[in-house]
C-alpha cells in the first residue's frame, strides 16, 4: 500500500479517497508525508530471523513447532497412503502401472543428479578458467614455487596470497573473476615468511655466495616441509 504521493519531488500523504491526490489539511492545503521512524528500543521484526524470533518469543517457538509437527504428520500420512495404493495395485496385478511409476520416479531422481552434476561441472570450469588466467601472469621462473598437489582452488588461494612474491599482480582484471566460495582457507603465514626470503636470495642470482646457495636449499626444504604440513590439514 503507497503511503505518500509525490509532487514536484516533494512527498505528501495521499489522499484516502482519490490515490492520485495529495490529503489536504484544513487550509486545504497539501499535507507534507513525514517517514515513520521505529521507536527507540524497539525491534524491526521484518529484520529478525525464525530462529531468533523462536528463542525469544515461546509463542512463536509453539507455533512454528506446530507447523513442523503439521508438516511431518502430512508426510508421514503422505508415504502411508503412497504405499497402500501400491499393496492395493499389487493384489490387482497392475504390475504395468506399478512399473511406469517406478520408472518415472527413477528419471526424476536421475534428472536431479544430473542437475547438480552440471551445476558441479560449472563450478569446477570456472574456477579452472580463473586459474589458468591467473598463471598466464606468473613469471616462468616463480611457476615451481606454487604447490602442484594442490586443487585449482587452493592454487589460486595461494597465488592471491603470495601475490608480491610470485611476481603478479592480482588486479581484477588479471584475477578473471573472483574466486567462488567454497573451502576453508589455509594458514600461509609461515609459508609466506620462508618464501620471502627465498625470493630474496633467488634474485641474487649468479651473485650468491655459497652460504647463500646452501641457505637457499634450506629454504626450499623448508617449504616442502610447510607445504606437507598444510596439505595434512586439507
Amino acid at each position: 500500500m503507497d503511503k505518500y504521493i509525490v509532487i514536484d519531488g516533494v512527498k505528501y500523504e495521499i489522499d484516502p479517497n482519490d490515490k492520485t491526490k495529495a490529503k489536504l489539511d484544513a487550509d486545504g492545503k497539501p499535507v507534507p508525508y513525514v517517514e515513520q521512524k521505529p521507536e527507540e528500543g524497539k525491534v524491526d521484526l521484518s529484520k529478525v530471523s525464525i530462529e531468533e524470533l523462536r528463542k525469544a518469543n515461546p509463542d512463536v517457538a509453539k507455533a512454528l513447532q506446530e507447523a513442523e509437527d503439521i508438516k511431518k504428520r502430512n508426510a508421514d500420512d503422505d508415504a502411508k497412503k503412497a504405499e497402500a495404493d501400491r499393496k492395493a495395485k499389487e493384489e490387482q496385478g497392475k504390475w504395468q502401472e506399478l512399473a511406469d511409476e517406478e520408472k518415472a520416479k527413477r528419471v526424476a531422481i536421475e534428472g536431479d543428479l544430473k542437475k547438480n552434476t552440471e551445476v558441479l561441472e560449472k563450478y569446477k570450469g570456472t574456477v579452472n578458467s580463473i586459474l589458468e588466467n591467473t598463471l598466464k601472469g606468473v613469471p616462468e621462473e616463480k611457476l615451481a614455487l606454487i604447490p602442484k598437489d594442490y586443487n585449482p582452488r587452493k592454487k589460486l588461494e595461494y597465488i592471491t596470497e603470495n601475490s608480491k612474491i610470485l611476481g603478479i599482480n592480482m588486479s581484477p582484471a588479471n584475477k578473471g573473476g573472483e574466486v567462488p566460495p567454497n573451502e576453508k582457507d589455509i594458514n600461509l603465514d609461515e609459508e609466506s615468511k620462508v618464501m620471502k626470503e627465498y625470493d630474496e636470495l633467488l634474485k641474487k642470482g649468479k651473485d650468491r655466495t655459497q652460504s647463500e646457495n646452501t641457505k637457499l636449499i634450506e629454504l626450499a626444504k623448508k617449504i616442502k616441509e610447510i607445504r606437507l604440513a598444510n596439505a595434512s590439514k586439507k
